[in-house]
């Protein structure tokens, strides 16, 4: 297929807690659908805590700002009101946290499916206001991280029902990837692949994207993630202005790296923001890479969105979801044979 410019997309165009326990279906019998955006939450904080202080921790530790961005975005959407609003509307959302006062417990229960279905609840209680804000230090990671990994693991349900199963082009790389059936394919070369979903907020338009591909890092003198996309971003995702191109921004915002596994494939893990040279647009990204050993070849999944000046946490979240679910076949099938 022919270069895909970016502009071009356009117009197609989306706890640890002292005593924590666990608990499922804490209410016996059915309950409702819950309501909500997957990172949308609700704080329900008793009269007695509720104070600026109080707030402050559940921003900073429920909601916290993405790193490696040049604007402010927070993660999660956080909404915070008294014990005495918490009505039939509120309970039913997907992901409760309350504040409770008491003098004679301490720290973080967590439930399932308590008021609705699928819901997580997560109680911290505390005397006073300044032992809250430090419940909310000490077990916020735990619940920021556990309701983006429910809301990876439902959309990745949904994925399995809905995968594209005719991505030649995409096998052909070596590849196994869950891509939901709505992404199609705009550049098709023998060693990458770039699908585009178009999407839209409160009226402004944009792209999500998928970049598949693969790299010989013995031939390219290098195997450092950041630096294989830049090299294969040039080639193969221009922009609108001759001799601009995509690149990874070094100065403003550095690019974060590091360690992770996918299954038993170990990769690495970037993020940071994309910018076209010698032009106005730019991004977040994520990105995976893993090197077969024995070849030099990388395998890589990048993620990242176009949308002027709207919040991209969800589609990121999205995006973040398909690329867990990647595999490069040549390294898969060498675990199975050991």
């Amino acid at each position: 297929m022919g270069k895909r410019f970016l502009p071009l997309l356009l117009p197609l165009l989306i706890l640890t807690g002292c005593g924590r326990k666990v608990r499922t279906n804490a209410y016996p019998g059915d309950v409702p659908p819950s309501t909500g955006a997957v990172l949308e939450v609700v704080a329900v904080v008793d009269s007695s805590l509720y104070s600026e202080r109080t707030r402050a921790a559940l921003y900073r530790y429920i909601s916290p700002v993405k790193p490696g961005q040049p604007q402010r975005e927070r993660q999660t959407k956080l909404y915070i009101i008294p014990r005495s609003s918490f009505s039939r509307t509120y309970r039913t959302m997907r992901n409760l946290v309350l504040v409770e006062h008491s003098d004679s417990l301490s720290g973080l229960t967590t439930a399932r499916d308590v008021y609705a279905a699928p819901q997580n609840v997560f109680t911290l209680r505390a005397s006073n206001e300044r032992q809250a804000a430090e419940q909310i230090a000490q077990s916020g990671d735990y619940i920021f991280q556990a309701i983006r990994q429910t809301a990876i693991d439902a959309l990745q349900d949904r994925f399995s029902r809905i995968t594209n199963t005719r991505l030649k082009a995409v096998s052909a790389l070596g590849i196994d990837i869950r891509i939901p059936n709505y992404y199609h394919v705009a550049v098709a070369e023998k060693d990458f692949v770039w699908l585009t979903m178009d999407i839209s907020k409160r009226g402004i338009k944009g792209t999500a994207n998928l970049l598949l591909y693969t790299a010989d890092t013995e031939a390219l003198g290098t195997s450092d993630p950041i630096a294989l996309r830049d090299s294969l971003s040039r080639r193969y995702v221009p922009g609108q202005i001759d001799s601009s191109f995509m690149a990874v921004e070094k100065i403003a915002v550095r690019p974060q790296k590091e360690n992770a596994r996918l299954g038993d494939i170990p990769v690495v893990f970037s993020y940071g923001y994309w910018r076209v040279v010698r032009d106005y647009m730019g991004g977040s990204f994520i990105n995976y890479c893993a090197i077969d050993p024995d070849t030099g070849i990388a395998y890589c999944a990048d993620g990242f969105v176009y949308l002027p000046f709207e919040e991209k946490e969800s589609f990121m979240l999205e995006l973040e979801a398909i690329l867990r679910t990647f595999r490069p076949t040549a390294l898969s099938e060498k675990k199975t044979e050991r």
